[in-house]
């Protein structure tokens, strides 16, 4: 799931409230509410199709909800959740831990963006 705010630049909220029927793995798009309901469309890169993908199949089966987040079948992950499984990114990552934040990872997307 880290894979989605890094190759989209979305924001922690809107990853949290993207539901399954958010996602079109085929065409390549996610849809994201963002701020003021305002709606966009995001093309995914193929190794975020791949990994939601991969995460579609390991989602608990019989969630309760349409959530794409969910952590048990009858919750899904809440801000606070997300951010203590972000501190653990660095952990288990090569990435360092020097304050980066997944806001953080919406800049260094939209600087990359600029960059091509």
């Amino acid at each position: 799931m880290v894979c989605v705010p890094v190759f989209t630049g979305m924001r922690r909220g809107e990853l949290i409230g993207l539901h399954t029927g958010d996602l079109s793995l085929h065409e390549r798009v996610v849809r994201i509410r963002g701020k003021g309901s305002k709606e966009r469309l995001v093309a995914l890169v193929g190794r975020a199709v791949d990994a939601l993908s991969d995460w579609l199949e390991f989602r608990a089966q019989d969630c309760t909800h349409d959530y794409l987040s969910a952590i048990t079948p009858r919750n899904r992950i809440r801000s606070t959740r997300m951010q203590r499984i972000w501190r653990g990114v660095p952990e288990r990552t090569e990435m360092e831990d020097d304050g980066v934040s997944l806001h953080t990872i919406r800049h260094f997307t939209a600087t990359l963006l600029l960059q091509r």
